[in-house]
């Protein structure tokens, strides 16, 4: 298998798994909160759990346009071959 097809298959996994954690990690701490019991400390852990979430989000959207422009890239090459 092509090495550039598997770094890039890598990249993708790990990004999805990275933010799937942290999506589930942020959904973890917010069902222990009630409008009540929530801190400034706490909004503020929050307000930087979203914004990792958000990052790895974004890491993985880039991961997997990387892919899928490889795989397009190289299907036109062996149609055009």
């Amino acid at each position: 298998m092509d090495k550039e097809l598997q770094r890039l298959r890598q990249s993708c996994r790990l990004a999805l798994e990275r933010y799937l954690d942290l999506a589930s990690h942020e959904n973890g701490r917010l069902t222990t909160f009630t409008p009540e019991s929530i801190s400034s400390l706490d909004r503020v852990n929050l307000l930087l759990l979203s914004q990792k979430e958000k990052a790895a989000h974004q890491n993985y959207h880039r991961a997997k346009a990387a892919l899928l422009t490889y795989l397009e890239g190289a299907a036109n090459a062996q149609s055009g071959a």
